[in-house]
């Protein structure tokens, strides 16, 4: 029988984790890929460049989904279990509470050993792979990554803003701010602007603007006015093999590299960033564990009901959400102090804590109102009349 029973539970937990992690990655993505889908139409972005996008975000897509969608998985069939009486029944023919809750703890684990392959390999693999993509077909990437009226980062270094787009597609009233000289930082204003690709690199005509430069030492702008310029906007697509992994920005590395640079920088700001990916991409899988042991230890303690428990499921999930805002604050604080580390660590263990404790004190306060009822009634039974 209880072959048959875990194979029952866990189906159905494993069919309901499927089916909402299906639905969160498609709506994500669907958010995600709004503008690339718009470029689409517009002629701006290949369409297998586009699924190729798709395809390449779905790990980090899943890196954030598939901890909440277990959760809601277990807290959906284990309460459909209770206002079934299915629960009642098994617990009645001697079924223990850890056994009816192995099932989703199997599934918990496998889980957990999916996330990290994803953390570990696979989100790094494909971040990598966007990243090449947008070196090797700069052009079509640099048209779908600007958008009319928006400040947006086009490459590192580089904030374009574009007011319009003429009839002949032509980009109007431009502005560039390019950072990747700290010592001297390049603000271009333009009426029109073209884009064109020359040999891997991007480049951009300009006409009817100023240049202006500060030089970081002196402070002291020097302006030019032209009628037209061209600029570099680009990076040389043939260098791109001498790029060194510790440049590669946090999510493009793999946790080994993560380590190794968070060891050897000298930067503190940068050591920071990489401790708090590393951290993250460590943790991320304890998550899954941590919240479907909590969510396990508050609908199957105490007494069933099977008319429902609501207020054990917002219980559940007002927990849930706490310990991941907590997950996130320790994130930003280890960037800006990489001493802060171990908060992360105690906020993705601390659900697992929780779940272990909650079932003591639930006996522990059952215990008390019994005492306490007891108190009353021989209060009152020694009452004069």
């Amino acid at each position: 029988m209880t072959r048959s029973l875990d194979r029952y539970i866990f189906s159905q937990l494993a069919l309901t984790s499927v089916a909402i992690t299906i639905v969160l990655v498609i709506a994500a993505v669907l958010t995600k890929s709004l503008t690339l889908f718009k470029k689409v139409v517009s002629g701006d972005l290949p369409l297998g460049t586009f699924f190729d996008f798709i395809f390449l975000i779905v790990p980090s897509m899943i890196a954030v989904i598939l901890p909440i969608s277990v959760f809601a998985a277990a807290l959906f069939v284990y309460e459909k279990l209770s206002s079934d009486s299915e629960l009642v029944v098994l617990r009645a023919t001697g079924v223990s509470t850890f056994r009816l809750a192995m099932p989703a703890y199997v599934l918990a684990v496998i889980s957990s050993i999916l996330l990290v392959s994803v953390t570990f390999y696979f989100l790094p693999a494909s971040v990598g792979t966007m990243k090449a993509m947008q070196r090797t077909q700069a052009l079509s990437l640099a048209k779908t990554l600007i958008d009319v009226g928006v400040f947006k980062e086009i490459r590192p270094g580089i904030t374009a803003f574009v007011g319009g787009k003429d009839e002949q597609g032509r980009l109007t009233e431009i502005v560039l701010h390019d950072e990747r000289k700290p010592e001297a930082t390049t603000t271009v204003t333009a009426k029109r602007a073209e884009l064109f690709s020359h040999e891997g690199q991007i480049q951009v005509i300009l006409y009817d603007g100023v240049r202006q430069t500060i030089e970081a030492s002196t402070d002291i702008p020097s302006t030019l006015v032209f009628d037209k310029t061209v600029y570099k906007a680009g990076e040389n697509t043939n260098q791109k093999q001498v790029l060194k992994r510790s440049d590669l920005k946090p999510r493009e590395l793999y946790v080994h590299e993560l380590a190794q640079i968070v060891r050897t920088t000298e930067n503190v700001k940068k050591r920071n960033r990489y401790a708090s990916e590393l951290h993250d991409r460590i943790t991320t899988p304890l998550l899954v564990i941590g919240f479907v042991a909590l969510a396990l230890s508050i609908l199957l303690s105490g007494d069933i009901n099977r008319r429902g428990a609501v207020k054990r499921i917002l219980l559940s999930i007002l927990l849930v959400g706490s310990f991941q805002v907590l997950v996130l604050l320790a994130k930003k604080l280890i960037k800006n102090d990489v001493d802060y580390y171990w908060l992360i660590y105690v906020a993705a263990l601390a659900p697992i804590g929780l779940a272990l404790l909650w079932p003591h004190w639930i006996r522990l306060y059952t215990r008390w109102l019994i005492e306490l009822s007891a108190y009353q009634i021989k209060t009152k039974t020694r009452a004069p009349l």
